[in-house]
């Protein structure tokens, strides 16, 4: 792809994540994307701040849905093993939640 489409959709992609779509429209149209192979870079840094901030929100349904999201995409990043033959080959996926997730952690240090 060339450069300047590549920066023109990079820009795209970003800008979803700060529209007043609802928030299952926004996910429906990110998992279509997750096979790109510029995800990581171009999209999921801005789709962190915005499942962040749907997990601040005061309704549970918010929250059910953007938890749900985020284990979906897990999930096609780094399928389950079928087996456990397969459990060896187990790998992960890091998702950087950056300074909240450094704050939720601390939360959960006991007294």
């Amino acid at each position: 792809m060339p450069k300047i489409v590549t920066q023109v959709c990079s820009t795209y992609y970003v800008q979803v994540y700060q529209t007043g779509y609802h928030a299952d429209a926004v996910y429906r149209f990110t998992r279509t994307l997750v096979e790109l192979p510029l995800f990581e870079r171009d999209v999921l840094p801005s789709l962190l701040k915005y499942c962040q901030a749907n997990m601040a929100s005061s309704t549970p349904a918010m929250e059910e849905s953007t938890v749900t999201f985020i284990t979906d995409l897990i999930l096609a990043k780094c399928p389950l093993p079928r087996n456990g033959e397969d459990i060896d080959s187990l790998e992960t996926y890091m998702l950087d939640f950056g300074t909240w997730y450094a704050l939720f952690t601390w939360n959960l240090k006991p007294d």
